[in-house]
């Protein structure tokens, strides 16, 4: 029965070996992927989701835009001359989020022992991220195809 079980355990590696490496190749050939790549805590795998969530950076207008698709911004409630904020809409791409927070969480270990101060950080520091992934992306965006292959 244990040898059985090696064999699958076998192939089964033997398949996430070939996707792993399916993986890498394609964010090496991957022009945005590549680009978002230089960002410190951005590997091949969050490279290659950060590219293919957003698309084309071209359809948003801003870093505002772009944060809002990806759901990393306060719910806002306003009344007369009230303005409170609340917590994240989590509205927008559920997938670009995570892949946000991800790339966010890779920095490095927080030492904040309080565990919703260092939510907190971390949601602002995604946030972040998608500005500079923004601005990364556009200026990308407006160079000649073969600058950027």
């Amino acid at each position: 029965m244990l040898a059985g079980l090696r064999e699958i355990l076998v192939v089964v590696q033997a398949k996430v070996d070939d996707f792993e490496r399916m993986v890498a190749q394609t964010a090496r050939k991957h022009p945005v992927a590549r680009c978002l790549r230089t960002i410190p805590g951005i590997g091949p795998y969050l490279g290659l989701a950060l590219a293919v969530e957003i698309g084309d950076i071209n359809r948003f207008p801003g870093p505002t835009q772009l944060r809002g698709y990806s759901g990393l911004v306060l719910a806002v409630y306003q009344s007369g001359d009230k303005d409170a904020r609340g917590p994240l809409t989590k509205a927008g791409n559920k997938w670009l989020r995570y892949a946000a927070v991800l790339a966010a969480q890779r920095i490095g270990q927080m030492t904040e022992p309080d565990p919703h101060a260092k939510t907190l950080a971390l949601i602002a520091l995604a946030r972040h991220r998608t500005r500079r992934l923004y601005k990364l992306l556009r200026r990308v965006s407006t160079q000649p195809a073969e600058l950027v292959a």
